[in-house]
């Protein structure tokens, strides 16, 4: 039988048994859930294991270079990331009219305020990691910055 390409990105309805049980979207090595063993992990390392653990650094040098890392490894990634913590002036100008909503949505408008990323064909995998790293390294900044004021 010939190879056949299906364009999922329409609005056919298709029929998907509850709760997606068994459908499989896409193979990873980033995580993994299995539910029946209520197990969920990212790489090799159990999701509730890390929380308990280790700091939002490590995980994310976990996700990113595959690797939980030591102590000089994670010093050196908090320099790399710490960069991208700048919040330009165009966000920072959001967060007044922002601040009130709910804090997904505020999260959200924000980040949309960072703007896309262009894609280069030239991008290695090297450059796509550093850039990415820059670009989130504000994610921690940004909900510090919407919260409001109590009291």
């Amino acid at each position: 039988m010939p190879h056949m390409i299906i364009d999922r990105m329409d609005d056919t309805p298709i029929e998907v048994p509850p709760g997606l049980a068994n459908v499989v979207v896409t193979e990873t090595a980033l995580g993994d859930v299995r539910g029946r063993e209520g197990f969920y992990h990212y790489r090799q390392y159990s999701a509730v294991d890390l929380a308990r653990s280790v700091t939002l650094e490590e995980v994310w040098h976990l996700l990113l270079l595959g690797r939980l890392p030591g102590a000089g490894e994670l010093a050196e990634f908090g320099t790399r990331i710490v960069a991208g913590r700048a919040v330009p002036e165009a966000v920072a100008a959001l967060l007044p009219l922002v601040a009130a909503g709910p804090p997904m949505a505020t999260l959200r408008t924000l980040l949309s305020g960072y703007g896309p990323r262009p894609v280069s064909p030239r991008c290695t995998t090297r450059r796509r990691r550093n850039g990415w790293m820059r670009r989130s390294g504000s994610v921690r900044s940004r909900p510090a910055c919407s919260r409001r004021p109590t009291g």
